[in-house]
C-alpha cells in the first residue's frame, strides 16, 4: 500500500478499481504478535470504472481480532475514495484517508527538486570506524572540517550522523568516525564499505532519523559533519526551511501517510512536497528553536559544546535554589519552543489555506528534555565524578585534556592517579563520596555545604540514615548504571568511559578509574594502593568486631557486632579471591589504545598475556 519498492504493484492495481477494502493493519491474527505483520482485505474490479468511488474501513488502531471484528461491523472508521485520487501523489500510495487540504499540498514540486536529499556512508564495519566521541581522545576530533585535507591535517576523528531517537530542531551529535587518510584507506578496503554524495560531505544541513519511533523530525547539524546510511541529510541553501517545513505537523501527517511503517528512507522523504514560505518569521522562528534545542542539548555533557554543568554557573549558593531556577529556565525553554512551531504551523497554514487542525502542537512533540530535580542533581555528580577525575575544570570550560591538568586545576585539584575506590562504609576520607563532598563544598561554598549535601542525598533515589550513607548507596548500587545509560547510543551500544573494578555481590571493592589516564601501572597500582589497602581494613574491622563480641556489654552490641563480622569476612574473602584474578593482569601491564574504542579496551584490559580473561570490571 505505501512502500516504494511495491510501486509497480500498485500501478497494476490502480488499473482495476478497488471495490472496497478492510485495512486491518498489525494484530489481526490473535496468533501473530507485533507490528511487523500488516494486512488488508480488498476487492478489486477487473475492469477499471471510471470515477468509481470505493469503499474503506480502517480498524488499523484496535488491538485483536475481536476489536477488529467489532470496529469493521460498527463502521467506526469508513472512507469512500475515488481510484483516481492515487494517481496524484507521488508513488501512489494508498492513502484513501487523506483529506482535500493534504491532498492540495502535493501540487507544489517535490522537496528533492529544490534541496538534495541524500543518505551517506556505509562504513562496511561499523565497530572498527564509529565511536562515541568521549572514547577517544579529544585532542584526535576534528571539528568544523571543511575536507578531507582538514581532518588529515588535524586528527583522526569527524561528527557522525547517525539517526538516533527522534530529536527536532538540534541533538543526537554523540558520534564520530573515524575518517583520516589511514582510516579511509581501511574502509576501501571492505566488501560492504560504500561512500555515496561526496559533494555533500562536511556541508552543513539537516538531519533525520531513518528509523524512528514513528516520530519524523529534522535536526541542524554544522559545518564539519559526515552522514551515516541511516543519519540522512538534506544539504543547500534552503535547508533551514526544509527543516522548518518537515517539523511542522502537516508534514508529520504526510510523513505517516508515505512512509507509515516507520522508515523514513530518503527514496520517500524526497516525495514530499516543498511548500514554499513567504513569511520571513518563519525562518527567524527556526533559528530561534535551533538555538533552544542547542542550548538543552549542550547542557549534557554527551556534547561536544558542553562546558560546566548548569548548576555550577550560578556561582556559590544553595543548591536547592539553583535547581529550582534551573527547572524553570528550561520549563520556559520547552515553552517557548511549543510556542514558536505552533507560530510556524499557523503561518503555514495561513498561507496555503489550511484549517486550525494542523496548528496545534503536543508536548510529546516537543524534544527538549524535561529535567527534573533527581536527574539534575544526578548529572551534577557525574560532573563531580568528571572534575574528580580530571576530565573537568572549575576552572576552564570543556574537556580537560591530560596534558593539561597540571595547569587548569587550581580550584579544585582532581585526583593523584585516576583511581578512586568506592566503599560501603566511611572507611578513607579520599574514597569517591569523601572527594565528591569536598567537591560541593569548594564549587557551592562551605557555608552551603550541610543543606547542600543534604538536598543532594534527598534526589539520589536511595536509603539511608544520613545524607552520606544516601549518596554512598547511590556510588555502590546506582551510578555505575547511569554512567553506562549516558554514555549510550542504540546503534553502538554502552561505551562507559569511566571503568568500575567490582570484586561482586558483597561489595568487596569497588574502584572507578578513567580511560583517558588508563597505562599499563593502572591495574599494578589500583591492586597494591587500594585493593591490599582495603584488605588490611577489613582484617582490623574483623579483629575490631572480634573485640565488642569478646568484650561488650549489652546483648545487641554483641549481635550486631557478629553480624558484621560475618559480613566483613565474606568481603574479605571476595577480595581475596578477586586479588588473584587482579594480579594476574597487573602482571600482564596491559596497554590500551583510545582510537580501538570501549569495546574492544573493555575486553582487553580484561585479558591477560596468556589470553585467559579474568571478570574484573562490572558487566556493561
Amino acid at each position: 500500500m505505501f512502500l516504494s519498492s511495491y510501486q509497480g504493484i500498485r500501478e497494476k492495481v490502480l488499473k482495476n478499481s478497488i471495490i472496497n477494502m478492510a485495512h486491518l493493519g498489525a494484530r489481526a491474527f490473535d496468533e501473530i504478535s507485533g507490528e511487523v505483520v500488516q494486512t488488508t482485505s480488498f476487492v478489486l474490479c477487473k475492469n477499471g470504472i471510471s470515477e468509481y468511488i470505493g469503499s474503506y474501513v480502517r480498524v488499523v488502531e484496535e488491538n485483536g481480532e475481536k476489536e477488529k471484528e467489532k470496529a469493521y461491523l460498527e463502521r467506526k472508521q469508513v472512507f469512500h475514495t475515488p481510484n483516481e485520487l492515487y494517481e496524484n501523489l507521488p508513488g501512489n500510495p494508498i492513502v484513501y484517508w487523506i483529506e482535500s487540504e493534504i491532498l492540495a499540498l502535493f501540487k507544489q514540486p517535490l522537496a528533492d527538486s529544490v534541496i538534495q536529499l541524500r543518505e551517506g556512508i556505509h562504513t562496511g564495519k561499523n565497530d572498527d570506524f564509529i565511536r562515541i566521541w568521549a572514547e577517544v581522545d579529544f585532542r584526535d576530533l576534528v571539528l568544523g572540517a571543511k575536507n578531507e585535507s582538514d581532518v588529515d591535517k588535524h586528527g583522526k576523528w569527524v561528527p557522525y550522523n547517525k539517526g538516533g531517537t527522534y530529536k527536532k530542531w538540534y541533538g543526537n551529535n554523540e558520534l564520530v568516525i573515524g575518517f583520516n587518510e589511514y582510516y579511509r584507506n581501511r574502509m576501501a578496503q571492505l566488501s560492504g564499505h560504500v561512500r555515496p554524495s561526496q559533494s555533500l560531505y562536511f556541508r552543513e544541513g539537516a538531519t533525520w532519523s531513518a528509523l524512528s519511533s514513528g516520530k519524523f523530525g529534522l535536526r541542524y547539524y554544522p559545518e564539519g559533519h559526515l552522514f551515516d546510511s541511516k543519519g540522512q541529510v538534506a544539504v543547500g541553501e534552503l535547508s533551514k526551511e526544509i527543516l522548518g517545513l518537515f517539523n511542522l505537523q502537516v508534514y508529520q501527517i504526510m510523513a505517516d501517510m508515505i512512509m507509515p511503517t516507520l522508515d523514513y528512507k530518503c527514496g520517500d522523504v524526497k516525495k514530499l512536497p516543498y511548500c514554499h514560505i513567504e513569511n520571513p518569521n518563519f525562518i527567524e522562528l527556526v533559528d530561534e528553536n535551533i538555538q533552544l534545542a542547542k542550548s538543552d542539548w549542550d547542557s549534557h555533557e554527551i556534547s561536544f559544546d558542553f562546558k560546566k554543568h548548569p548548576l555550577i554557573t550560578y556561582g556559590k549558593g544553595s543548591i536547592e535554589q539553583f535547581t529550582s531556577d534551573y527547572l524553570q529556565v528550561v520549563d520556559a525553554c520547552i515553552e517557548k519552543t511549543k510556542e514558536n512551531e505552533e507560530k510556524m504551523n499557523m503561518i503555514f497554514a495561513d498561507e496555503y489555506g489550511l484549517s486550525n487542525t494542523y496548528t496545534s502542537v503536543d508536548y510529546s512533540d516537543i524534544t527538549i528534555e524535561r529535567e527534573t530535580a533527581d536527574t539534575l542533581i544526578k548529572s551534577l555528580l557525574s560532573y563531580a565524578v568528571g572534575c574528580i577525575m580530571g576530565r573537568y575544570s572549575l576552572d576552564k570550560d570543556g574537556v580537560v585534556c591530560i596534558d593539561e591538568l597540571d595547569n587548569v586545576s587550581n580550584t579544585f585539584v582532581p585526583d593523584k592517579d585516576g583511581i578512586i575506590p568506592i566503599t560501603d562504609n566511611e572507611y578513607f576520607s579520599d574514597d569517591l563520596v569523601g572527594q565528591v563532598c569536598d567537591f560541593i563544598k569548594v564549587a557551592f561554598g562551605k557555608e552551603w555545604y550541610d543543606s547542600n549535601i543534604v538536598f543532594i542525598a534527598n534526589h539520589c533515589g536511595t536509603k539511608g540514615t544520613s545524607a552520606k550513607d544516601k549518596i554512598r548507596n547511590y556510588f555502590i548500587n546506582d551510578f555505575y548504571k547511569d554512567h553506562c545509560s549516558n554514555y549510550s547510543v542504540a546503534s553502538i551500544g554502552k561505551r562507559p568511559i569511566y571503568w568500575l573494578f567490582d570484586s561482586g555481590k558483597q561489595n568487596g571493592f569497588k574502584a572507578l578509574i578513567s580511560i583517558h589516564r588508563y597505562n599499563a601501572d593502572t591495574i599494578g597500582n589500583l591492586r597494591v594502593d587500594y585493593l591490599h589497602r582495603m584488605e588490611r581494613i577489613y582484617e582490623n574491622e574483623i579483629n575490631r568486631m572480634q573485640d565488642v563480641i569478646d568484650n561488650g556489654e549489652s546483648a545487641r552490641e554483641i549481635t550486631a557486632a557478629a553480624k558484621q563480622k560475618e559480613k566483613l569476612q565474606k568481603q574479605l574473602k571476595e577480595c581475596q579471591e578477586y586479588d588473584e584474578k587482579i594480579g594476574h593482569l597487573a602482571l600482564s601491564r596491559i596497554e590500551i589504545d583510545l582510537d580501538d574504542g570501549v569495546k574492544v579496551n573493555y575486553e582487553k584490559v580484561q585479558t591477560a598475556n596468556d589470553g585467559k580473561k579474568y571478570q574484573v570490571l562490572a558487566k556493561i
